[in-house]
């Protein structure tokens, strides 16, 4: 069994661009190797009060992720001051956030020629920024290093290492130690409420989580960044019906916010909803949006189709996302799970090099799961069961947000490979992850009536009909689990 698990944060908004640029340095960014001289220069103010009052407007409405005012905004700021160099580091994230690369690059560079105004801390911040387009994480950890020997008080530059060290590094426990001494710094920090909401879910802390998100929510009541977060956080640990009503929430404030409907659409998927998704992002694909966006909702539309076995329809749509935007990883990883059902003739190096090479331009090692799961899948198509087994530890070993899905992954290939006691135990613990994983409980189900555990086989199987009482009829486990309830009711008098 091949299982799909909903997109790994399909958001990612702006936590992998920027933060506050008035205040703090970009929140997910790298930077390169060119030397900054260490004089110190005075700042400059804008030129003007009015391409102030621009950056301000454009600021706002980039927060929002109203990009065609956002970027209206920021264009006359830097029109009317050249050297405004807050709004290049803005208009640039702006950019970088639709997915167009080249042109941040391009707006950086104009605003290169302003640099050596700057004092040394800005001069660092701006350079990051700029860097930040190249994704070399190792250079923007030692750069946030070399601030804090600096400014070794700043809230944000231990929120900006935390979070590298989490997102990109992987590594939790330094990347929560450092966003947790940036809010004992400032407990206003409110991005750093986020940022650690993912952190404690990769690391299982669930209850800590919402708590992280919500104190965002609550810190930012006007903003509908923190209710999506929230939302996705709702959806990986099983609370759907919490989740979908944050997703309608958010539509009826800003009906226009990119990410609302593509996790509405994921939460339906995960109830088995496949209809309502369809329906979801088929108004969604017909909105005027950037082609980072439409790519995702291709995405998941194909992700529908291959959940109801329409192989050739998904495969026409994952390669639509692919041609509107190459960099969408969980296209690549679709299209490899789609090929490998439906045994194209490709190798396995052809399944894997499109997806290899993104993660390797992207130079982190987050969403490096999705490779991962990829090669234990192929591992299972050959019948390799130790080989897949150790590609799931190795994508569980990254921490990925949507833990129940790799945990399923794994505990599927442990029962093909009939080691059913580990397979139970891995079940139920992608269970205790998310309760209303109705794949992973059907698997636990048919774990347990290969071992001849009928009773619990049996309550298996009706949690699945709970968790998909409102289903797709046509869902192929949800039938096989309405015949197995009665089935093994029947077996179990005789």
């Amino acid at each position: 069994m091949v299982g799909l698990k909903p997109f790994e944060s399909t958001s990612n908004k702006f936590y992998d661009a920027a933060g506050d640029l008035g205040n703090r340095l970009v929140t997910a960014l790298q930077v390169g190797q060119e030397s900054v001289p260490e004089s110190k220069v005075p700042v400059p103010m804008p030129a003007s009060l009015e391409a102030f009052r621009y950056f301000i407007e454009g600021r706002d409405a980039a927060y929002d992720l109203r990009f065609s005012e956002s970027i209206e905004k920021l264009t006359k700021a830097v029109t009317l001051d050249s050297t405004f160099i807050r709004a290049y580091h803005l208009l640039a994230w702006q950019y970088e956030t639709m997915g167009d690369q080249a042109k941040a690059q391009e707006v950086l560079a104009k605003g290169r020629p302003y640099v050596s105004r700057l004092s040394l801390e800005d001069r660092l911040e701006y350079l990051s920024v700029e860097a930040s387009i190249d994704r070399r994480w190792k250079d923007y950890a030692m750069y946030l290093e070399r601030l804090l020997k600096l400014r070794p008080q700043d809230a944000s530059l231990h929120y900006n290492y935390g979070r590298v060290q989490y997102f990109h590094f992987r590594q939790i426990d330094a990347g929560i130690a450092a966003m947790e001494k940036s809010l004992q710094l400032d407990s206003t920090y409110s991005d750093a409420y986020i940022t650690l909401g993912y952190a404690y879910l990769s690391k299982g802390a669930k209850e800590k989580a919402v708590e992280m998100h919500q104190e965002y929510v609550a810190r930012n009541p006007a903003d509908v960044n923190p209710l999506e977060s929230l939302a996705e956080t709702l959806e990986y640990i099983g609370r759907y019906d919490e989740a979908i009503k944050y997703c309608q929430r958010i539509m009826a404030i800003q009906p226009d916010f990119p990410y609302a409907p593509l996790r509405l659409a994921r939460v339906y998927l995960a109830l088995g909803k496949y209809a309502a998704a369809e329906r979801v992002l088929e108004e969604y694909i017909q909105h005027d949006s950037p082609p980072k966006f439409q790519s995702i909702g291709l995405t998941i539309r194909a992700q529908v189709h291959f959940l109801r076995d329409e192989l050739e329809e998904a495969l026409r749509s994952v390669e639509q996302a692919i041609a509107l935007y190459s960099s969408t990883l969980e296209a690549h990883w679709l299209r490899g799970l789609i090929l490998l059902r439906l045994q194209k003739e490709k190798s396995e190096s052809d399944l894997l090099a499109d997806l290899r090479r993104e993660l390797e331009r992207k130079g982190s090692l987050k969403d490096g799961w999705l490779l991962a799961h990829l090669k234990g899948e192929l591992a299972l198509q050959r019948r390799d069961f130790d080989g897949a087994i150790d590609f799931f530890h190795e994508a569980l070993d990254l921490v990925p947000l949507d833990r129940s899905f790799y945990l399923s992954a794994l505990a599927n290939a442990s029962e093909q490979s009939g080691k059913l006691s580990n397979a139970a135990t891995e079940y139920n613990q992608a269970l205790e992850f998310n309760p209303n994983n109705a794949m992973a409980s059907f698997g636990l189900a048919r774990t347990y009536e290969k071992m001849g555990k009928t009773s619990e086989a049996q309550d298996a199987y009706r949690s699945v009909l709970t968790i998909w009482s409102g289903a797709d009829e046509t869902i192929k486990e949800l039938i096989a689990s309405k015949e197995k309830v009665i089935s093994l009711k029947m077996s179990s008098k005789n």
